[in-house]
């Protein structure tokens, strides 16, 4: 007796753009919305500024901490920042169900 596999497939995302000539898979709905609009320069970007402007702000709170009770500040601030954003993947379905903090 074969042994099943218990994994439920998932369909794929294609995306047809260029006129029907050309098909993408896309890794979610976001993606396929990026790739049938021709938003890929534009999304591009938009992370480039996203990723320079985490930097930029780590670097600020590197500069900036130079004490404990300033450390635990900071932190708290980071993991509302993060837990925020987690939130929104989530709600857009973009990421994992986080669960509510309390």
């Amino acid at each position: 007796m074969a042994r099943q596999n218990k994994k439920k497939t998932q369909n794929p995302l294609y995306v047809v753009t260029n006129q029907g000539k050309d098909v993408e898979t896309a890794s979610g709905p976001l993606d396929a919305l990026i790739k049938s609009l021709g938003l890929a320069p534009a999304a591009s970007f938009i992370s480039h500024i996203i990723e320079e402007f985490i930097a930029q702000f780590t670097q600020f709170l590197a500069a900036s901490i130079n004490s404990y009770p300033l450390l635990v500040a900071a932190q708290a601030f980071l993991k509302q920042w993060i837990h925020t954003f987690e939130m929104l993947l989530a709600r857009l379905g973009l990421g994992p169900v986080v669960p509510h903090r309390a």
